[in-house]
């Protein structure tokens, strides 16, 4: 005897089988109406153009048929081939009305756009969509093309958006390599604790003029920047140089801790690495900056006896080392700020898709358009900063305390130096 359970299920898998085979039948039943009614409203059209096939035209204004041609129009999410008829007047091509309210490929864009930020390239577009390549109606030049105009217009958006109502309390800025060309990035966060990429600008290098190019965005799109700024950066020169210039004194200059310390491992014998890396790493966990100052003192006592080399690159700029101690940044959110980080894992990503593209046009907006519209889509599943709940009460002190910042800061100078 059957089982009264099996006997059900046998009963719900036909006639979810007969739905599935009615649903088939009936879309495919639509789009073969559809392309027939689309057929006769170009043949009304062609009529009333060119007047009724193989009849004499008597007035001037008439047009004339002039063959046809395969194109793709949509139905039910899919794009059907059909022949549309040409008509010219005057020597020139007259476009049909109805093929144009018929054909939308206004998402067609977009879709590339996902496609190849999510790896897929032109070259293989047919080979991994070719159950479908034919109602698509696309080829490789055209995927390209599409992707080149929804790259440059979310590299547009992301250089030329404003944020109405947002207010940015800290800024990191850091050069990314992108084939043998320097693109500086400038990564926001307000007072909610949001990213946001706010600049994307080319250059040959880290110099200060482009990072003043970038910064100078920011002002013309009159985003607005608490009255003083975090600044987050790696050591380049031409970075410091331009923040300086751009900031004068309103703001504090966090250097990125973890290029400060592939560059001490790059002066010390290997055998020292793993120590050295435990070590340093505790100084930056310790709370208070008393403290803090005191074992990056030893620290340096330390390279001391091991390398002059590695002594020496710990004292270039580590007075801006502890600088997210030195304004008393809560610890819940100062991870995120100590480090270049936020922007380095934006683009872990993206380096997967940009290693796909064999060959990159110099002297264009190739790398920018990549990078911009790569980075822009890595922006949407950004999560808010850890600790984003502390941000408005550190501001209310960060803010009002000013003069108590700098004091820690001459004080600070004053013992590393001895």
């Amino acid at each position: 005897m059957k089982n009264k359970n099996t006997t059900t299920s046998n009963s719900q898998s036909n006639i979810d089988s007969f739905r599935s085979f009615l649903k088939s039948n009936i879309e495919t039943e639509i789009r073969k109406k559809s392309l027939e009614f689309i057929q006769e409203i170009m043949e009304e059209e062609i009529e009333a153009l060119c007047g009724k096939r193989f009849s004499r035209k008597v007035e001037e204004s008439l047009a004339y048929r002039a063959g046809s041609e395969n194109v793709f129009v949509p139905i039910l999410g899919q794009k059907h081939k059909i022949k549309k008829p040409r008509v010219r007047k005057s020597g020139q091509e007259v476009l049909l009305e109805s093929y144009a309210n018929l054909k939308s490929e206004a998402d067609l864009g977009e879709i590339v756009f996902k496609l190849m930020v999510s790896g897929l390239t032109t070259r293989r577009f047919r080979e991994c969509l070719k159950d479908v390549s034919e109602q698509l109606g696309v080829s490789k030049s055209k995927i390209s093309r599409e992707f080149v105009n929804a790259s440059r217009a979310h590299f547009n958006k992301l250089n030329t958006r404003k944020f109405p109502g947002k207010e940015f309390f800290s800024i990191f800025i850091d050069g990314i390599h992108v084939a043998d060309e320097v693109i500086v990035v400038v990564l926001g966060v307000d007072k909610e604790g949001h990213k946001h990429f706010l600049s994307v600008v080319q250059g040959s290098s880290e110099h200060s003029e482009i990072v003043l190019s970038a910064l100078r965005k920011l002002q013309d799109r009159e985003i607005s920047l608490t009255e003083r700024v975090l600044v987050v950066s790696d050591g380049s020169k031409g970075i410091e140089k331009g923040i300086k210039q751009y900031f004068g004194e309103n703001y504090d200059h966090q250097r990125c801790i973890l290029h400060k310390m592939r560059n001490i491992k790059a002066c010390l014998p290997k055998e020292y690495h793993d120590e050295f890396q435990i070590e340093y790493k505790a100084i930056f966990n310790l709370n208070e900056y008393s403290k803090a100052k005191e074992s990056l003192k030893a620290m340096e006592h330390w390279l001391g006896n091991i390398s002059e080399t590695a002594k020496m690159s710990l004292l270039e700029g580590q007075d801006n080392l502890l600088t997210c101690h030195r304004i008393q940044l809560p610890i819940e959110i100062r991870k995120t700020f100590q480090s270049t980080n936020p922007i380095d894992s934006a683009f872990s990503h993206p380096r997967f898709q940009m290693n796909r593209v064999k060959r990159w046009r110099k002297n264009r907006d190739m790398t920018t358009r990549w990078t911009a519209a790569l980075l822009y889509a890595q922006e949407l599943h950004f999560r808010k900063v850890k600790g984003y709940k502390e941000i408005e009460k550190f501001l209310s002190n960060y803010l009002a305390n000013k003069k108590v910042i700098e004091e820690n800061f001459t004080e600070m100078n004053i013992s590393l130096s001895a």
